[in-house]
């Protein structure tokens, strides 16, 4: 019969994970506050303003600032996600 000990560091381990993890998940859900505003502020996705910039429906300055702020936004929330799918968590 195999006896299971508790040590300290593997519940230390254990809490420093989920802390890790809730703080990247707080992190996806900055991310996601921005890509929700920006859509609110354009009425559409991160594709579409970019087709607009170029098409010179929307002026260069400001929007294209926000299009490279969005898009960082939206690769960032790639590999967070991504991150969380290995580990199993989303």
């Amino acid at each position: 019969m195999a006896v299971k000990v508790k040590t300290p560091f593997v519940s230390a381990d254990k809490a420093l994970l989920r802390e890790a993890l809730r703080r990247v998940e707080e992190e996806a859900e900055i991310y996601r506050e921005i890509i929700r505003d920006f859509q609110a502020r354009y009425g559409c996705d991160l594709v579409e303003l970019e087709a607009r910039i170029k098409r010179k429906e929307l002026p260069e300055h400001p929007t294209w600032e926000d299009s490279i702020e969005w898009g960082v936004a939206e690769d960032e929330l790639r590999k967070i996600t991504e991150f969380l799918q290995a580990d199993g968590k989303e």
